[in-house]
């Protein structure tokens, strides 16, 4: 059997076949991040189209209820009377699967079950592959076993969805002014009218951003990294979180100071 021949005769030498395979190899680590890099761009503009069209079932859901997505404390999880009243400190929300409840007794996590309310008007078959960040599974949650040995985050009720739903829009705006007190009268819906800048205040973000290259850093709970964000208006675009306007405290929330969370003035305010 013949070896493999150049032009002139004579066979590669070892060295140049090493040389050919090392010139190889820095082509390849070139090219490759490059191609991720795509990838992630790539992504990151499905993200931003998912945002679209959250932004449209948010507005539906104004349309229909003047008011952003809420669900008062001790209610039961939806309007359709099947629900008795619940102790006065619990949330209650419709989850999926259909006939599936989350209570929690925390308002604040409104913040990753807004879905729950929204599904009033976006179910869940046809909107859920948008609430999920690029890169992730789209297929609907299962129900799960409470008592699985199971560390999925992915899995939980917090963890089904990508999408964050900023906590100014479940507070009154002045919990989020100098002065304010702990005091329970500031948990309400907030109404479309109250937003003063909405081309400037973040509605919902997606906090997962699982398409880019490599794990990002962590500063005050955001990734620092450009993330695909809904403003109010409607209208997408791609952010860095932690380069958001200075929070304020939220004395109903240990005092947290998240951004875009934690906006001064809440909806009044602007996060870019």
């Amino acid at each position: 059997m013949r070896s493999c021949e150049r032009t002139d005769g004579r066979g590669f030498s070892l060295v140049e076949l090493l040389v050919s395979i090392g010139i190889i190899g820095i082509l390849l680590s070139l090219v490759l991040p490059a191609l991720a890099n795509a990838r992630a761009a790539a992504r990151e503009t499905v993200a931003l189209s998912n945002a679209r069209t959250l932004g449209m079932s948010f507005q539906a859901y104004t349309d229909q209820f003047k008011a952003y997505p809420f669900r008062t404390p001790g209610t039961p999880p939806d309007d359709s009377g099947d629900f008795p009243p619940l102790p006065g400190d619990l949330l209650a929300v419709r989850w999926w699967p259909e006939g599936t409840l989350i209570a929690t007794s925390s308002v604040w996590s409104m913040g990753h079950l807004w879905p729950g309310v929204l599904s009033a008007v976006a179910p869940w078959p046809e909107h859920y592959a948008t609430w999920v960040s690029p890169g992730r599974e789209t297929s609907l949650p299962e129900r799960r076993d409470p008592f699985a040995d199971d560390d999925d985050e992915e899995d939980m009720p917090f963890g089904v969805v990508s999408w964050r739903y900023s906590n100014s829009f479940i507070g009154d705006p002045r919990l989020w002014q100098d002065g304010a007190t702990a005091d329970s009268k500031y948990l309400r819906a907030v109404h479309p009218h109250e937003v003063q800048f909405p081309a400037q205040k973040v509605l919902a973000w997606d906090a997962d951003i699982t398409y880019v290259p490599k794990e990002p850093r962590i500063v005050e709970d955001h990734y620092a990294w450009a993330t695909p964000m809904l403003f109010a208006d409607g209208h997408a675009a791609s952010h860095d979180p932690t380069t958001a306007r200075d929070s304020r405290p939220n004395p109903l929330n240990f005092g947290s100071r998240i951004r875009l969370h934690n906006t001064e003035a809440g909806v009044r305010g602007l996060d870019y």
